[in-house]
């Protein structure tokens, strides 16, 4: 019987601890896996960082990704390994696919997953990292294009966009 409370008592824990600690790729699972509660300083975070897009601040952006950074060149994996080769390959990392899912972007619909913040259909996400000091980095760049209207929320912005 002892085992039995003690099973009941502990099963819930083990769920719990996952939410709280980060992973091995040095992202921290931030507060919760609920979508609902982004933060005012992730919002603050996407509101710079969409506007450091528009103006292209390169120097800006490329102090805040984390290095190295997989995403896509001319449709070939590639692995960005810091801020000179991201500034020679800015356009094509940031290409319009990407521009136009931050600038479509409604506050209100960010995604906060364990694993960080996820912007359109997960075309950018941010995360505060281990050895970030406490601030935001961009930790993916899935920058292939979304060729379907299907399961957009804002596929009207986003496709006048990209047009």
């Amino acid at each position: 019987m002892r085992t039995l409370a003690l099973i009941i008592f502990l099963f819930p824990m083990l769920f719990s601890v996952g939410c709280q600690a980060g992973d091995e790729s040095g992202v921290s699972s931030m507060k919760s896996t609920n979508t609902s509660e982004v933060a005012s300083e992730e919002v603050r975070f996407f509101q710079e960082l969409r506007a450091r897009l528009a103006s292209s601040d390169v120097d800006w952006i490329s102090l805040h990704i984390n290095y190295p950074l997989g995403v896509y060149v001319d449709g070939v994996p590639t692995v960005i390994s810091g801020k000179k080769e991201l500034v020679a390959k800015y356009e094509r990392i940031f290409n319009k696919w990407v521009m136009a899912a931050v600038a479509c972007q409604d506050v209100g619909g960010l995604k906060l997953r364990p694993t960080g913040v996820m912007v359109g259909q997960g075309e950018i996400w941010f995360s505060k990292t281990k050895d970030s000091g406490g601030d935001f980095r961009i930790i993916k760049i899935n920058n292939e294009p979304w060729p379907e209207e299907r399961g957009r929320k804002d596929a009207e912005c986003y496709f006048k966009k990209v047009q």
